[in-house]
């Protein structure tokens, strides 16, 4: 029963910090005259960690629209005029390892063994549809902890900072 509570209450928290923070997207994509960002998150409820052991519809849709939001920021500041970008994520792998016993931050716990994973497909094309880039790639970041902030709010920050340095060697820095 306290489980459950504490359960509920770490929902909450989160859910108010994504809304003070304005980071939730509603949408997947982002057009411009520039550039077109599309963000697709492919069945998140069979994510290693984002499945129903770890919070829930509420939480997976929270998490997938960070994730969504965040990449298309990300990629509008580094792409050129006329290029469209279509991402699709296929499994996210949060670093650390839940440990309901442990009282650190929503009881996941972080050790070197345990770093970020992300799998996803993608292609990078022009205006005309010329194919720039495309592919599958494993992201995985095994040095997570030695570039950690001290203080972590953002329930994805090794996450997000995986794809950003992703982001930054598939299309150059912003």
């Amino acid at each position: 029963m306290a489980w459950a509570r504490k359960r509920t209450h770490c929902q909450l928290a989160l859910t108010l910090l994504c809304g003070l923070l304005g980071a939730c997207a509603s949408t997947n994509r982002t057009v411009s005259d520039r550039v077109r960002v599309e963000v697709e998150v492919v069945h998140p409820e069979r994510f290693t960690d984002f499945g129903p052991r770890h919070g829930g519809e509420e939480v997976r849709r929270l998490y997938a629209d960070l994730l969504r939001s965040h990449m298309i920021g990300q990629a509008s500041k580094r792409m050129r005029d006329g290029q469209a970008l279509h991402i699709s994520i296929l499994d996210v792998d949060m670093a650390g390892r839940i440990e309901p016993w442990h009282r650190e931050f929503y009881g996941r716990v972080m050790r070197n063994a345990d770093p970020p994973r992300i799998n996803l497909h993608f292609q990078l094309t022009t205006r005309d549809g010329s194919i720039l880039g495309r592919g599958a790639r494993s992201l995985q970041d095994t040095q997570f902890l030695l570039h950690a902030s001290t203080v972590r709010i953002d329930p994805l920050a090794y996450e997000k900072a995986l794809l950003d340095r992703w982001l930054e060697r598939e299309l150059g820095a912003s």
